[in-house]
C-alpha cells in the first residue's frame, strides 16, 4: 500500500458509479496506529472494508450482493466481518475481476481528474475510517 498517494475505493456497475477518496493523510495515520496496536497485516484490507462500508452508508445503499476483487489474498474474512458489522444480509464474494471492471474504471479516472465524481470524506465518513471501526485495534476488555 503507497502511505504518500491518496487512495480510491469504487463500488460500480455498467450504469452507477461511486467513488471514496482515501487522503495519504488518513492513510498514513491509520497505517501508523496498525503498527503501534501490532495489526499492521489488517491494515490495508481494513481499509478497503471500510471504505467499501462508507460508500455503502453515505449512499444508502443496500445491495443483496457485493462482488469484490481479490486485493489481499488470505484477509477476505476480515473484510467480509467488517462490511457485514454494517449489513449482515449482504452476500460478500471475491473473485479476480480485472482492470477493465467498472469499479476499476471508475477509481482510475477519478485518481486521473477525470469524470467521475468522487464522494469526499467529510465529517462523519473520515470518522468512519478510524480504527476502532474497522476493527484495527487492540484487543478491549469485557464489561
Amino acid at each position: 500500500e503507497e502511505l504518500n498517494k491518496d487512495s480510491y475505493v469504487a463500488i460500480a456497475r455498467d450504469d452507477i458509479q461511486f467513488v471514496l477518496k482515501v487522503p495519504r493523510k488518513i492513510k498514513k495515520y491509520l497505517h501508523h496506529y496498525s503498527i503501534k496496536h501490532h495489526q499492521q497485516k489488517l491494515y490495508a484490507p481494513g481499509v478497503l472494508a471500510i471504505c467499501i462500508v462508507a460508500i455503502l452508508k453515505k449512499k444508502k445503499l443496500s445491495p443483496a450482493r457485493l462482488e469484490i476483487d481479490i486485493e489481499y489474498p488470505g484477509h477476505e474474512e476480515k473484510v467480509i466481518e467488517i462490511i457485514k458489522l454494517h449489513n449482515k444480509q449482504i452476500d460478500v464474494t471475491f473473485r479476480q475481476i480485472g482492470k477493465h471492471s467498472p469499479a476499476h474504471l471508475a477509481a482510475y479516472s477519478s485518481s486521473r481528474k477525470r469524470k467521475t465524481p468522487v464522494i469526499p470524506i467529510i465529517e462523519g465518513t473520515a470518522a468512519d475510517l478510524h480504527p476502532e471501526f474497522t476493527g484495527i485495534r487492540t484487543r478491549t476488555r469485557s464489561n
